[in-house]
């Protein structure tokens, strides 16, 4: 039974001053400082009279929940008492019937489980109860400082609400929202809707009736999870069930979770839900539930699940879109090498053979910026275009009397030029969005090695160091203020990228680790690699605080990017630079291909869909590739250490390419030793292209929702052509395409005349190719 909101939760979620609460019984609780401890009580507020569960837990300081159980029409409190172990009973009573509703509440570290049963009034009676009622809990948060929604500003709370959805946690305000039926779209109580339901994944997206004082969004649930974050951050509060029914918010601290009934092992019906209270950890706490609920996981795959399309483009890098494919070749689409490359290279006496951006370039409004390393540090360079590069005086390191470019001077004691104490290289730089100390808008990124090193930190592949992340901060990206060498050791080595993910709303390292795998060695079954595979690897670890990392040691962070059976023997991933692109995560995989006759670094790509699980691209083809014979990027590709910059509609990447090979090859084609800075482009959203010739080819998606049937390809057609059609869960045409012929990366589809709107309900789209290039499509509003 599906229960709506009702008008005393949204005057529930205001909190009350006056603490007038009539203690009905207090858990006598034996383990007060690890579990929750659990209080019934009533109280007559606004001219009712109701009964709370409260729950007070230990790890979250000032975390109360107050349950009003039941908000439920017909169900009447009766009685409570405490139970030895810290748990309370309820009993309630059910208008009209000759069954009880035995709730126990048990206090679990961490969380409480509320489990209700039905018991016949008459212990002869044993006729068996064909639709139990639907109970509702109305859960607050307003006697929590920390979590409740007063006094912030409306509708602020709904930020740190969250659902869990196909990506994740997803905050309440990120989903989109539907008006109440009984409000005018100008109330302020529909600016955004107050009160909004959510259907699982498993079902269809349910309708709101026109008294209801909900709506339900067309954003779904994974899990039956619904949840708060407190206001600092650091902790989180749940509720969750295993019946995949609706749960719901009224945008203030005030949620339900509407758990179904269903038969026990003894056949009688049982109505459960938990109340989780941990640190804000999302994976531990969809750990947790999966823990208590394992059918969630099952139910929540059982059927089909259409993939809501809000506004952003949708790529084909992965499978995650497509139901079935037949003809079609996914293909990597490799930068273009500017002409003008190498833009940037060494042109004074203190730079030294190279200057590579192991390093950062970023645009901060008409300027470009760019850090990069070369025999003294780090230097700094700008440019009104990108192309065309000056290197500015600067008054913090001399060479021979005179000024120079030098941010970092790696030979420098620990100075205003140099705040590390262990500087080996530099990985980057990044303009940080979520900084408010005007001091530390720029971080960088270093390798920190502590040589002669003895003690608990020793880096297990680099015997007698210590290894790890420095970060520095500074108000300008010169003058760098504040040095720390030893952030976190989850990284052993150079090519590490680090950034601040803006979904996950954490920094997040991408770093060098080692993996030896001697079954992988067996399987090349080639000498050379036996004796120079290294095994180097990717690692990742993310935090809240860039400064102060939780202390791990040195090899654990866990691995996400390494070499198969399918890499030639001896290669290796250098390294991984990632960015969140349009609803994923992109990879510029480094390659390092280590054999005696050939031995270079190109770039790969890869995708990832939570920035944890990645997959490289179709046939593994260079995204940046090494140049020619007679070019300056001949040997050695390495990213720059920021996303793709945008110009016009293209995205430019930068990279550090040199002439020189990479060790151990020994070989006579070894280059002069010189590395420069260049870079290429693509169209915007044109990494790879699902092509077919003229013998076509098809692509049908998966179930999905879309916001509008105006949709626009990214695509090359004008010696070929791509039609669509749109088809319903049953299959019918709803909707097909006049032939699509021309390029450009947002070209509208036309629909016939007699084409259905099909926007807001589960539909697949069949792309027909033929001598033709499809990059991506995109819904718009």
């Amino acid at each position: 039974m599906i229960r709506m909101f009702c008008f005393f939760c949204l005057i529930l979620a205001i909190p009350s001053l006056a603490d007038d609460r009539s203690i009905v019984v207090r858990a006598t609780n034996p383990n007060s400082a690890n579990t929750p401890t659990l209080e019934v009580y009533e109280k007559d507020e606004w001219g009712q009279h109701f009964t709370y569960l409260a729950i007070e837990f230990p790890n979250v300081p000032g975390l109360i929940c107050d349950l009003w159980c039941f908000e439920s029409g017909g169900i009447e409190f009766e009685s409570a008492e405490d139970l030895a172990d810290g748990s309370v009973r309820m009993r309630h009573t059910w208008e009209g019937q000759d069954h009880w509703i035995d709730t126990v509440a048990t206090p679990e570290e961490g969380e409480v489980e509320i489990r209700s049963t039905l018991t016949s009034k008459d212990a002869d009676v044993s006729e068996e109860v064909q639709n139990p009622p639907g109970l509702n809990i109305c859960w607050q948060l307003r006697r929590s400082e920390n979590f409740k929604s007063q006094p912030e500003e409306y509708p602020e709370f709904a930020k740190r609400c969250f659902i869990i959805d196909d990506t994740g946690r997803k905050f309440l305000h990120e989903t989109k929202r539907l008006p109440i039926p009984v409000r005018p779209e100008t109330d302020k109580e529909n600016n955004p809707p107050w009160v909004q339901m959510y259907s699982s994944l498993a079902g269809p997206v349910l309708e709101a009736g026109t008294k209801s004082w909900a709506a339900y969004s067309p954003d779904r649930y994974r899990y039956p999870l619904m949840g708060a974050v407190s206001k600092d951050g650091k902790y989180l509060t749940a509720m969750g069930n295993g019946s995949l029914n609706t749960i719901s918010q009224a945008w203030h601290d005030c949620m339900h979770n509407n758990a179904s009934w269903e038969k026990n092992s003894g056949g009688e019906w049982e109505w459960t839900v938990r109340i989780y209270a941990m640190e804000n950890d999302e994976a531990a706490l969809v750990s947790r539930f999966l823990e208590d609920f394992p059918r969630a996981d099952a139910l929540a795959q059982s059927e089909p699940k259409p993939i809501h399309i809000g506004n952003q483009t949708q790529l084909f890098l992965d499978d995650f879109l497509i139901e079935e494919m037949e003809g079609l070749t996914r293909r990597v689409n490799p930068i273009s090498k500017h002409p003008e490359n190498p833009v940037l290279q060494p042109t004074e006496p203190w730079e030294g053979i190279y200057t590579i951006v192991y390093g950062s370039v970023i645009r901060d409004g008409d300027k470009f910026q760019m850090w990069y390393y070369g025999q003294p540090g780090v230097s700094y360079a700008e440019s009104s275009d990108g192309i065309h590069w000056t290197k500015p005086d600067l008054d913090l390191v001399e060479h021979e009397g005179k000024k120079t470019n030098i941010v970092i001077d790696r030979n420098a004691p620990q100075t205003k030029a140099n705040p590390f104490e262990y500087f080996y290289e530099l990985f980057g730089v990044f303009k940080d969005p979520s900084e408010t100390d005007p001091n530390r808008r720029y971080k960088m990124g270093v390798l920190c090695i502590h040589r002669n090193y003895e003690g608990p930190r020793e880096d297990p592949f680099h015997r007698g160091q210590r290894r790890g992340l420095g970060i520095a901060t500074s108000p300008d990206g010169i003058h760098w203020n504040e040095g720390f060498d030893f952030a976190t050791e989850a990284i052993c080595d150079g090519a590490t990228h680090l950034m601040w993910d803006p979904v996950k709303k954490k920094y997040v390292v991408y770093g060098r680790t080692k993996h030896l795998d001697s079954d992988l060695l067996e399987t090349w079954d080639n000498e050379w690699a036996d004796k120079h595979f290294w095994g180097r690897a990717v690692a990742r670890a993310e935090n809240e605080d860039l400064i102060e990392w939780p202390p791990s040691l040195p090899g654990e962070a866990p691995r996400v990017m390494s070499v198969d059976s399918q890499d030639p023997p001896g290669a290796e991933i250098y390294g991984m630079n990632v960015f969140p692109y349009e609803g994923i995560y992109i990879a510029l995989v480094q390659m390092f291909y280590n054999q005696p006759d050939e031995c270079h670094l190109d770039v790969q790509l890869g995708v990832s869909r939570d920035g944890v699980h990645f997959e490289r691209l179709s046939d593994r083809s260079p995204f940046i590739p090494v140049g020619g014979i007679g070019e300056w990027d001949r040997f050695n590709q390495s990213p720059a250490n920021n996303p793709p910059i945008v110009v016009g509609d293209e995205l430019r990447f930068y990279y550090g390419g040199r002439s020189y090979r990479h060790s151990p090859y020994d070989g006579p084609d070894k280059g002069e030793r010189f590395g420069g800075v260049g870079f290429g482009s693509i169209l915007k959203d044109r990494f790879a292209s699902l092509e077919a010739s003229y013998q076509g080819g098809t692509l049908l998606t998966k179930p999905v929702v879309l916001d509008s049937d105006r949709v626009a390809l990214n695509a090359e057609s004008e010696f070929g052509e791509i039609l669509l059609s749109v088809h319903s869960e049953k299959g019918e045409i709803l909707a097909e395409s006049k032939p699509i012929k021309g390029s450009g990366t947002a070209i509208p589809v036309e629909w016939k005349e007699a084409s259905e709107s099909f926007q807001d309900r589960p539909i697949q789209i069949r792309f027909t190719i033929r001598n033709a290039k499809l990059y991506a499509f995109r819904v718009s509003g």
